[in-house]
């Protein structure tokens, strides 16, 4: 049996949820039959990072529902939304996404699709059941392109959905899944109020239910509303709901040689099973067969690719020069011998240069998709379509040349995948080193879209082979480089190989790859393998080690010339056939095909099964095994994976072993073994133990499955006792009496004695060793003497209010006393500060309580009688004798303004405040400190205010400073010319001087200050008019100064400007004061006077135009003089009140609840009082002109 070689995917159930009429009638539906339909509904961005889109919808042609329900894109870069009823798209600032399910969607059935973006997360529920949910972040990419109901404005691509569509919800909020199987099945209520709904459609009309008309729809193509839908019952079921196929088994880790090996399976949701006991692995040596050139079909043979089809196997071969397709029929097993069925050219279109090719299988119908073409050869860069129809042995298929698509340039590899229901396909461009990507759309009736990706990082150089694989759901693709760095290089696409890539270059890895043109992975057993073909003159296959990580840089290996290779180019999907492993790989320079095998083992008493239980296996020799579970085996859904058992040799037996053990001691024993489980006879389970009690012990040794039991027999004998007793301190010449016991032992001294007693007198460590009935024991005592001497210091004197330091010596511990004046009376070096004369004895004590005494006399200077001149302050520039007694010498300090410093009388001569310390040493050379402080008196700081400035006929305060006495001069205007602060108030500009004194040391001076005199500023006012029936306002005018301020500010707009507006009710006179910029104040005033003349009619325009042109733009009411209780109102034709106000100045610009109102006639209604008639009321029409 030959298996492909797959990686985990899923498998789907069906469950139904319940099913009920839809509660609206069903001829209010959208109907779309053919390309194009569509409602078009305008440019309806939603921004963010949250978006929920819903329709219902009943496709009626079996096409699994093909087709846009609501799309606002064109392609990857540009989704803001894309619902289908099996799929949703966004693009957002990080990439793009799409969750979808493969579950079928049938004509004439009723489906609920959603999609819903968090921020964090997009899923896509149908019927009310989440198919998928991927990580997605990032904002919505907004476009330019209008939304449309059942295609998408582009237009590129026929994504026509073909049915009846109805209930299409847009919100720009994330809904939850409770409330989307809320109202999935039935019309929503209160559509105009309901939180963030941007557009809800029904189709018996085309108007926005949620209200606003800004995205009302229009009808496209063929469209048409208001269609009785070909089905009416809504079945919410849940198919399918994606299951994955998981693979799992328990198996032992270690099991005895011809044990069994009992096999538990855990695997979930598979459909059959194949368990292979001794497998080949990547790592096993592999050989190679060249089956050489089948039938003389190949020549050049570039890349190949396996299908299977109703049980038999094929091989697809393109051939470079000359170009060609080459079918290769093995039947029943990729291991038989081939027939080589040659398909030619198909028409013309598989050209010289060919290059890479991929079988898929879609709509019922076989394609080889391939790429080719080298310019330099002369042949035009291209992708192609080889269609075999619905049978994949058809020898005369047609062809179809695409043409280059996305910047092809020597496209080598082809790697095509599917999402959703669309195909894609990945290839590399030899000749500028880039990739480009096809897009097939869902059907390969289709010309494909290409984008070329350039160079990603720019790890490209010549690229030449490609490999994509899927871990821990984010895609890889792996590119091996041909020319002058042959690189291995990794793009990280994410969740979706439509994502951008982000380029890893690993290197080469251990140098194993040159001139390299293909790779190939195999994901097994928890381990990462990828093989690689090195081309031209290497001629060798190449294993990268990826170890458990496909994040990791690679170990390689050169694994040689395996299976005559001779350029080889390419290698095929890795399949399994029975134990061994297989590839194929082509050779460009001998025209042959080499199968490589990896071979398993021949030790297991069975080589597989295909039970999901399977029976017991035995293993015969030991070693290293590995068992693999692969589940659905030719399905898409196929997985698999490993474990290895470690099988053992059987444990050897050992005879009884007789132990002799001394009593107290212990002796330890162990297994035989250091590998199993072990039971020992007193419960023990380590590999071995310390026995220490008599009689027969055992252990009992298992390991995976083989049991062993070792016995032992164990004999106590007793041991003596021996005590010399503890350490001993003796005095000097004194014995001491050892006995060891023990009468009849044989003894040991460390001193050469062999007596059982031993007298000592001696410091030294005694030992000795008692032998008994073979057991021996020792002991041993240290013997030391004491002589103990304690010292400590002379007598002394000190002077009064020093410290001593004591000092005492020969012991361990000590006390002193009396305990006064001693900061610390238990240590050896106290320090003592007495106020009398003390004795002061210490007591010495040796650890092992021996004691001695010592003492000290302290006796004290007696302190002489000092005296010294007190503080004092002298003038500067003068000198000042100090003096003190009562000391034999003296020191002063500082010394720089001293005539003698070391004088009892020195004369002082200080330029600023100081303190004098003075030294003073008396006749027992004892120090005494003291000191005298001089300060000077400062000099005085004359000063006087100004120049100032006073405004006419107002005063100002002169201030002097820094003196004991003032007298200003000229004493004119002055209210006291002998004080430090007058008032002045001069007439004209004067100059004033003022002489001050200071008494302490005679100082004083006459210093000058200015008052100049300020003329006052003339005011004068005007009004613009008086108050009467047709003015209720005046506009007044000031000039002649800066600031202004106005009485009575009641009446007035702004009491602080040169030209405030006057609002006065009765007459009034208005004062205004003028202040200019020296702060001078002058006033003038004007009479308004409010008189019952002028009156008008109180009539209002007939018509205004709000148009923004600065003319006529605001309706309101103007020259009705002093108007109070205003009530003003305006309505449209259908009486609804579009604006009200109470404030006389207030207009309606036209516009009602922020909405600009239409052209047409108006009613307005005034009610109010005024100065010349009260009440007042008028009503009448105007006309709004846009």
């Amino acid at each position: 049996m030959s298996v492909l070689h797959r990686t985990l995917v899923c498998v789907f159930s069906f469950v139904i949820f319940y099913s009920t009429a839809y509660s609206q009638t069903c001829n209010n539906w959208l109907y779309t039959p053919s390309q194009p339909s569509y409602v078009s509904i305008g440019d309806l961005d939603v921004p963010g990072n949250k978006i929920t889109v819903e329709a219902l919808c009943n496709t009626t042609i079996n096409n699994n529902g093909f087709g846009d329900l609501v799309s606002k894109h064109k392609g990857t870069n540009d989704c803001n939304y894309l619902l289908r009823v099996y799929r949703a798209e966004i693009t957002t600032t990080d990439g793009f996404f799409t969750a979808s399910t493969n579950c079928p969607a049938f004509p004439n059935k009723i489906y609920h699709a959603a999609m819903v973006y968090d921020g964090a997360s997009l899923k896509f529920y149908r019927n009310g059941f989440l198919m998928q949910e991927v990580p997605a972040s990032g904002d919505l990419i907004q476009n330019d392109w209008k939304t449309w109901i059942g295609y998408f404005e582009p237009q590129t691509l026929n994504e026509n959905f073909t049915g009846y569509i109805n209930e299409v919800r847009i919100w720009n909020e994330a809904r939850t899944q409770s409330q989307i199987r809320a109202y999935m099945n039935t019309p929503l209520p209160n559509p105009t109020t309901q939180t963030g709904l941007l557009a809800y459609y029904t189709f018996d009309n085309l108007l926005n239910k949620q209200g606003n008309p800004t995205w009302n729809g229009t009808l496209g193509g063929s469209a048409q509303i208001n269609q009785t839908s070909s089905a009416c019952i809504f079945v919410a079921d849940s198919c399918p709901t994606t299951r994955p196929v998981t693979a799992g088994f328990l198996a032992p880790d270690t099991v005895c040689v011809n044990e069994p090996v009992n096999i538990t399976d855990m695997a979930s949701n598979a459909t059959n099973y194949f368990w292979n006991f001794c497998a080949g692995n990547s790592y096993s040596t592999p050989t190679g067969v060249n089956l050489g050139n089948i039938g003389n079909a190949l020549v050049s043979p570039v890349f190949s690719d396996i299908v299977s089809d109703n049980g038999n196997y094929y091989l697809f071969v393109s051939n470079h020069l000359p170009g060609g397709l080459v079918r290769l029929d093995f039947g029943n097993s990729l291991l038989n011998t081939p027939t080589a069925v040659p398909l030619g050219t198909a028409g013309g279109v598989v050209v010289n240069t060919i290059e890479g090719l991929q079988v898929v299988k879609n709509e019922g119908k076989w394609y080889v998709i391939m790429v080719g073409g080298h310019a330099l050869a002369g042949v035009t860069p291209r992708i192609i379509k080889v269609e075999l129809g619905a049978n994949i042995t058809n020898t005369n298929p047609v062809g179809t040349n695409w043409g280059n698509v996305g910047n092809l340039a020597f496209p080598v590899d082809l790697h095509m995948f599917q999402e959703g229901n669309r195909w894609y396909g990945l290839t590399l461009n030899a000749d500028n080193s880039t990739l480009t990507r096809f897009d097939f759309s869902a059907s390969f009736d289709n010309v494909p879209v290409g984008q070329n990706l350039g160079n990603p990082g720019g790890n490209f150089t010549v690229p030449t082979g490609i490999f994509a694989i899927n871990d821990n759901n984010n895609w890889y693709a792996f590119v091996v480089n041909d020319e002058q760095t042959p690189d291995l290089i990794r793009l990280d696409f994410g969740n979706s190989l439509l994502n951008t890539p982000v380029s890893v270059n690993l290197g080469n890895p251990s140098n194993a790859l040159n001139r390299t043109r293909d790779i190939c992975f195999l994901k097994e057993c928890g381990n990462i393998t990828a093989f690689a073909v090195n081309g031209e003159t290497y001629n060798q296959l190449v294993r990268l080690d990826f170890g458990s990580d496909l994040l990791s840089t690679p170990t390689g290996t050169n694994l040689g010339n395996v299976g005559n290779l001779n350029f080889p180019h390419s290698l095929s999907k890795i399949f399994r056939v029975g134990s061994d492993l297989y590839t194929f790989i082509t050779n460009v320079y001998n025209n042959s095909l080499t199968r490589i095998r990896f071979s398993g083992c021949t030790n297991s008493s069975i080589p597989n099964s295909s039970l999901s239980q399977p029976p017991p296996v035995v293993y015969n020799t030991p070693g290293i095994y590995t068992i693999t579970q692969t589940l659905d085996i030719g399905l898409p859904t196929q997985t698999s994976i490993c474990r290895q058992v470690v099988v053992l040799d059987n444990l050897p037996h050992l005879p009884i072993k007789n132990l002799s053990v001394c009593a107290g001691d212990s002796i330890k024993v162990g297994s035989s073994s250091n590998i199993g489980t072990y039971l020992w006879s007193n419960g023990a389970s380590a590999d071995s133990i310390f026995i220490s009690t008599p009689g027969y012990h055992w252990v009992e040794t298992k390991r995976s499955g083989c049991a062993n039991r070792d016995s032992f027999f164990v004999t106590i004998t007793s041991n003596p006792i021996v005590e010399l007793g503890n350490d001993t301190i003796i005095c000097t010449s004194s014995n001491f009496l050892l006995d060891a016991g023990n009468p009849g032992a044989a003894y040991s001294w460390n001193t050469g004695e062999t007596s059982q007693t031993l007298t000592v007198s001696g410091v030294g460590e005694y030992s000795v060793t008692v032998t008994s009935n073979g057991c021996s024991k020792a002991d041993t005592i240290n013997i030391a003497v004491r002589n103990l001497i304690i010292t400590t210091n002379a007598d002394t004197v000190i002077c009064a209010g020093r410290p001593v330091q004591l000092q005492a010596s020969g012991a361990q511990d000590y006390s002193w006393s009396p305990n006064i004046a001693l900061d610390d009376n238990m240590i050896s070096n106290p320090v003592a500060h007495p106020t009398n004369p003390t004795q002061y004895i210490v007591t010495g004590t040796t650890a092992d309580g021996c004691s001695a005494k010592d003492t000290v006399q302290v006796n004290i200077f007696a302190k002489p009688l000092i005296s010294i001149q007190a503080d004092t302050v002298i003038c500067k520039n003068t000198t000042l004798p100090l003096w003190v007694n009562g000391g034999v010498s003296y020191t002063w300090s500082p010394s720089a303004s001293l005539d003698d410093p070391f004088s009892a009388n020195p004369v002082v001569s200080p330029i600023s405040s100081t303190l004098y310390r003075v030294v003073i040493m008396d006749a027992n050379a004892c120090e005494h400190l003291d000191s005298v402080r001089v300060d000077i008196f400062p000099d005085p700081a004359f000063s006087v205010n100004g120049p100032l400035q006073v405004c006419q006929n107002d005063s100002v305060v002169l201030t002097a400073s820094g003196g004991d006495s003032y007298w200003w001069s000229p004493s004119n205007g002055l209210d006291n010319p002998a004080m430090a602060e007058p008032k002045v108030s001069p007439a004209v500009t004067t100059d004033y001087e003022v002489t001050i004194t200071d008494n302490a040391c005679g100082s004083s001076a006459t210093l000058q200050t200015r008052v100049t005199v300020l003329p006052l500023p003339v005011i004068t006012v005007t009004s613009s008019n008086d108050i009467d029936c047709s003015y209720d306002r005046s506009r007044l005018d000031a000039m002649g100064a800066r600031t202004y301020s106005w009485t009575p500010s009641a009446t007035l707009n702004n009491a602080s400007v040169h030209n405030p507006v006057a609002m006065p009710k009765v007459t009034t006179t208005y004062i205004v004061a003028g202040t200019d910029g020296s702060g001078c104040t002058g006033y003038d005033s004007i009479l308004v006077k409010v008189e019952n003349i002028n009156k008008g009619g109180y009539l209002m325009p007939n018509a205004f135009t709000p148009n923004n042109d600065g003319l006529n733009d605001c309706y309101g009411i103007k020259l009705w003089g002093i108007v109070d209780n205003v009530e003003f109102s305006i309505f449209d034709r259908w009486g609804v009140r579009v604006f009200y106000s109470k404030n006389q100045d207030a207009c309606w610009d036209g516009t009602y609840k922020g909405e600009k109102q239409p052209s047409g006639v108006y009613v307005y209604m005034i009610k109010a009082s005024t100065n010349c008639e009260s009440p007042l009321f008028r009503k009448g029409t105007f006309v709004l002109v846009r």
